[in-house]
């Protein structure tokens, strides 16, 4: 299922940009999250400066079994590359429900990656470093401060611990490198993300959104990022990392 075109067993509710799929029992979070798809498909694209080659479409799935088995993953969402396929677990489900989360912010994220999986296909994907993926799916969903997530004054704290992990030591959720397993596990990933969403957030400050859609473009044309990160900017992930930490901490 997750890499068929077709999608036997779910209901579909179509939007002009994006598909909500479900079952009968998820029918009225489907129409829901359906009411608001056009509108967070556009913000996604606008931040990014790309337009989805397909729409979209996003699965309600009805428990835990079926999500591990469509997905092929465990935690609540994840964004796959047939048709940019995003998934969405029965507890991602619940937790919205209990007002634990916000699934619009969560859905804008994964939009985010499945934006990038069109344009880059897997193994593009696989060539484009984690930090930046991440930082940018964070960024573009305003996340920070969101459901756990670091606020700028909870990323710039852990800064002043020593805590601040440079792109190039971020390898992925799978592969840990001894920075990353520094820290708390609890709340690793929602600092890491976080810091890395104030960095793309900091070139679109400083430098305007234009430069970093310019760097997203030399991703997309297959160059690397250090290369690509050094034409748009002057200067190297890490080395622009440091000086955002250093200007972060040494501020009242």
């Amino acid at each position: 299922m997750p890499f068929l075109p077709w999608t036997p067993g779910f209901d579909r509710i179509e939007r002009s940009r994006a598909a909500v799929l479900h079952h009968p029992d998820t029918r009225g979070v489907a129409g829901g999250v359906a009411a608001v798809m056009d509108e967070l498909v556009g913000q996604v694209e606008r931040f990014h400066g790309l337009t989805f080659r397909l729409r979209p479409e996003v699965l309600l799935t009805s428990s835990e079994a079926e999500y591990r088995r469509l997905s092929g993953g465990s935690a609540r969402f994840r964004a796959l590359p047939v048709r940019g396929r995003v998934f969405v677990s029965p507890r991602a489900v619940a937790q919205s429900e209990r007002r634990e989360i916000h699934l619009d912010t969560y859905l804008r994220h994964e939009l985010s990656h499945a934006l990038l999986f069109q344009h880059l296909g897997w193994s593009g994907m696989l060539r484009l470093p984690p930090w930046f993926e991440e930082g940018l799916a964070t960024a573009s969903a305003d996340q920070m401060g969101v459901d756990g997530y670091f606020d700028r004054e909870h990323v710039i704290a852990w800064w002043r611990l020593g805590r601040a992990v440079p792109p190039s030591q971020y390898r992925s959720r799978w592969e840990d490198s001894a920075a990353t397993m520094s820290l708390p596990d609890s709340e690793r990933f929602l600092f890491l993300f976080a810091q890395y969403a104030l960095l793309i957030d900091d070139l679109i400050a400083r430098q305007g959104r234009p430069k970093l859609q310019d760097l997203l473009g030399r991703l997309l044309r297959g160059e690397e990022m250090d290369e690509a990160f050094q034409v748009t900017y002057g200067t190297s992930p890490d080395d622009y990392f440091a000086k955002l930490v250093t200007r972060s901490t040494s501020s009242p």
